[in-house]
């Protein structure tokens, strides 16, 4: 029977915090303990067949609870089927990430240029969150360096945008900047100082040798053209219809990000072509790194 000056309603939801944040695959919690965190975290006192079925009701509801199970045998009962019984314990539970995925989202964020430092704390503060106390304690270098963040707040934002805008089929109209002396972004303008306004068909966006783009086709050109993400401002999303890429020629067949990338090495744009080049064998590591499958290597000597 659960005795508490909590709501008995808010049991589960208390059950499930402490889980979250105090087991995980390698560590789990027996039932005392977890009746002890529930009376001390948040004053509940409640007997041990109250977190057998509240924990019945998170795996039914679809969280993945894991426990061990021990047969336990009874002294001094005439009866022998109640003689045993079987005790679960160690409680955890498993998450939707490894901990070296978040680890690796973690490193990503960190090193991110294309979105603000207040942003990426707001990110790893809910990475850790989504985490055990087991890792968030072991995960001590998440600092932020400016150095290597943009000043532009405005870059999760248009992620959603343009995800609008192709789940629409619509154009997308933003500004785009370039960079001062002082490393500070200042809008691109027309003759007549007005701000320039880029109206296009967005493809996709994609990270790219460690660069955040947005792939676009513009009204009027023959081919994509690639945007730092972390540039684009003032971005809507339009009432005109999107253009069918497979219009264009190298487009007959759709987009496929790895063609798109084999062809615009260092994501320049325009003609694609066969092209024949030589190295030193200690660049052949850093080759095979840049062009992957679509590169053809051979050994030649200084007479070939």
């Amino acid at each position: 029977m659960v005795q508490t000056r909590e709501p008995k309603k808010m049991l589960i939801l208390y059950l499930l915090d402490i889980l979250q944040h105090h087991t995980d695959n390698e560590h789990g919690l027996s039932t005392n303990e977890l009746v002890e965190m529930l009376n001390k975290n948040y004053n509940m006192t409640i007997d041990r067949k109250a977190i057998k079925a509240n924990i019945n009701n998170l795996c039914d509801a679809g969280y993945d609870i894991e426990w061990d199970e021990s047969t336990r045998r009874a002294t001094g009962v005439l009866d022998p089927a109640q003689t045993e019984s079987i005790v679960r314990t160690n409680f955890r539970l498993n998450r939707e990430f490894e901990d070296c995925e978040i680890r690796y989202i973690i490193d990503l964020v960190v090193g991110a240029d294309h979105i603000s430092p207040n942003q990426k704390k707001d990110i790893l503060t809910k990475l850790k969150n989504s985490s055990s106390d087991f890792f968030t304690s072991r995960v001590t270098y998440t600092e932020v360096l400016k150095g290597n963040s943009s000043e532009n707040q405005e870059v999760l934002g248009n992620i959603d945008l343009i995800d609008e805008a192709i789940k629409n089929n619509k154009k997308i109209v933003f500004n785009y900047c370039t960079y001062d002396f002082n490393k500070k972004l200042h809008v691109i303008c027309n003759g007549d100082k007005s701000p320039r306004a880029y109206i296009g068909t967005p493809v996709r966006t994609a990270i790219i040798d460690g660069t955040y783009y947005l792939i676009c086709h513009m009204e009027g050109e023959p081919d994509l053209t690639n945007f730092h993400m972390n540039r684009i401002k003032n971005l809507d999303v339009t009432d005109e219809s999107a253009e069918d890429i497979r219009r264009l020629k190298d487009f007959r067949n759709g987009f496929d990000l790895d063609s798109y990338i084999n062809r615009h090495i260092n994501t320049r744009s325009g003609e694609s072509g066969i092209v024949t080049f030589k190295f030193q064998n200690a660049l052949l590591g850093d080759v095979a790194d840049t062009f992957g499958d679509s590169v053809s290597i051979y050994n030649v000597t200084e007479t070939d």
